[in-house]
């Protein structure tokens, strides 16, 4: 029965293939079809693994190409983990499943705090028509860009934490008013230590 069943999966899957292949080949313009996996180390690891794994036998066709964005140091803990073994070779389990290797660079703090500061609208906040008009209010948003530059650039947050403290600084910024004075480096430096000092944070309040 176990081999009956085998015969069968390896049947299913062949015949799952050749239908597939068929169906790009009609659809596709000869062009491949590419899928994104974003943040598969981010997964339970038993459900990473059975990713890489359905990928590999299921997917495995001319004509489609899968992409995985992923940290792979951390995808090798999770596949350790999903054996249940800190024994196995992740780095040579995954050639298994990947074939070109291509490592993003880090982008330059400075370039991702402009870009936070654009995408997170709080420009809309020190581009007030009231406060562009008043000198002394004039030089917060340089002096926030500045700060930030240079308390992150120390501290070196990552990306993510970096989202997270523009994000709640776009939240305060909403809740004051056009005309309102503040301090855009005693600013930044509250909600980056309220984010992770959150003890010392508190006894400052």
């Amino acid at each position: 029965e176990d081999i009956d069943a085998y015969v069968d999966r390896k049947k299913n899957i062949k015949e799952f293939h050749d239908d597939l292949e068929a169906y790009i080949k009609q659809n596709s313009n000869d062009k491949p079809i590419v899928f994104i996996i974003d943040e598969l180390d981010r997964c339970r690891p038993d459900y990473a693994v059975s990713v890489l794994e359905n990928v590999k036998h299921l997917f495995s066709v001319k004509g489609i190409v899968f992409v995985l964005s992923i940290d792979k140091e951390q995808l090798g803990h999770a596949i350790c983990g999903a054996y249940g073994s800190d024994r196995i070779d992740s780095n040579e389990y995954l050639r298994r499943f990947i074939d070109i290797e291509y490592s993003l660079p880090e982008p330059l703090i400075e370039n991702y705090i402009n870009y936070l500061f654009e995408v997170g609208k709080l420009n809309e906040f020190f581009n007030l028509e009231f406060r562009t008009q008043h000198r002394e209010l004039q030089r917060d948003k340089i002096a926030f860009i500045e700060y930030s530059k240079f308390l992150f650039g120390l501290k070196k947050p990552t990306l993510r934490q970096l989202e997270k403290i523009f994000y709640h600084t776009g939240i305060v910024l909403r809740s004051f008013t056009s005309n309102a004075f503040i301090i855009p480096e005693l600013l930044v430096f509250l909600i980056y230590i309220k984010l992770f000092y959150k003890e010392f944070y508190l006894r400052i309040v």
